[in-house]
This record gives structure tokens, C-alpha cells and sequence, in this order.
């Protein structure tokens, strides 16, 4: 959910209560994608990346197919990014190309 707001009059954009105006996209991450079972209400991890830069890991979440980017999430120094985080900080502007 991305939630526009002011602190003393400057804007600022927050997802799941991160504050994403400035965002450290070499920050180094954890990533973890769970899979659910097709039956029954279990999950079980399927990919684990850990120690790469927070751009390259929303990279790699977005070069998977949609059912296993549902699972994802990212483990940050300033927070845990989900699945909606993850598309917002891929469509932000300033997100570093290839």
C-alpha cells in the first residue's frame, strides 16, 4: 500500500512504513522466495539470495515468473520489501538501469 504524506511540509512516499525518498540501492539484501504448496495452506522457500545490492535484487525478483514473485520478499537494513514495495521501487525513476 504506498500512503502519501507530509512531515513539516515535505513529501514524502512510504510503503509498509518505509520511508522510500531516498533509497540505498547498493545496500546489500537478503532475498527469499517462498513457494506455496498447490495443496493445503504450506509454504516452502525455493530461491535464497543473500549478500547481493538491493537494485540487482529487485531485478532478479522481476525477471521471475509472476506465481514466484508473489512469495518474494526483500530483507534490507531498513526494512522488509514485499511484492508491492518491490514493483514501486522498480518503477521509481531514480532505479538504476541495467
Amino acid at each position: 500500500m504506498r500512503v502519501q504524506t507530509a512531515l513539516k511540509g515535505v513529501s514524502a512516499d512510504f510503503i509498509g512504513g518505509i520511508d522510500l525518498r531516498a533509497i540505498d540501492y547498493e545496500a546489500e539484501v537478503q532475498v527469499q522466495i517462498l513457494h506455496k504448496f498447490p495443496k493445503g495452506n504450506r509454504w516452502r522457500e525455493i530461491h535464497m539470495w543473500d549478500g547481493v545490492g538491493l537494485a540487482d535484487a529487485v531485478r532478479r525478483v522481476r525477471a521471475l515468473p509472476p506465481s514466484e514473485q508473489a512469495g518474494a520478499t526483500i530483507f534490507a537494513p531498513t526494512g522488509m520489501f514485499g511484492i508491492e514495495a518491490i514493483q514501486e521501487i522498480f518503477e521509481r525513476p531514480d532505479f538504476p538501469g541495467f
